[in-house]
């Protein structure tokens, strides 16, 4: 497998250690479009989905070598009109933790639209 830290980009110093949801929510952006852009939803293929779509996003934020514990969660639904909603909370200490989460597609891309599948991917990190 190729690095999923951000290419042809050095990795980024997250201040003082702690979580930086704008350094991690474009490495999980960038696992969901490497995953899904060219797939179209299949149930027969959502397990494998969720299980490459997490590696490759652990793998990113693995890349940053940071003193932080992730964890990647990641859903992933067919598109049929019915609503998705999802909320992460977690107890922790607000200056070095964090999570994030990611919606795939974003509503202005239309062609990953076209795939009929949604799907939430979550990171939440703790430093250690």
């Amino acid at each position: 497998h190729g690095s999923t830290a951000l290419q042809g980009q050095q990795a980024p110093r997250m201040s003082d250690y702690g979580f930086d949801a704008e350094v991690v929510e474009p490495i999980l952006k960038q696992a969901l479009d490497e995953v899904l852009k060219q797939e179209s939803y299949a149930d027969a293929r959502v397990p494998a989905f969720v299980d490459e779509i997490c590696a490759k996003a652990m793998e990113g934020l693995a890349d940053l070598g940071l003193p932080i514990k992730f964890v990647v969660s990641c859903t992933v639904m067919q598109s049929n009109g019915s609503g998705l909603n999802s909320h992460a909370n977690m107890h922790s200490d607000a200056r070095s933790d964090g999570c994030v989460m990611v919606k795939w597609p974003e509503k202005r891309n239309r062609e990953a639209a076209a795939s009929h599948m949604c799907c939430i991917v979550t990171a939440a990190g703790f430093a250690v």
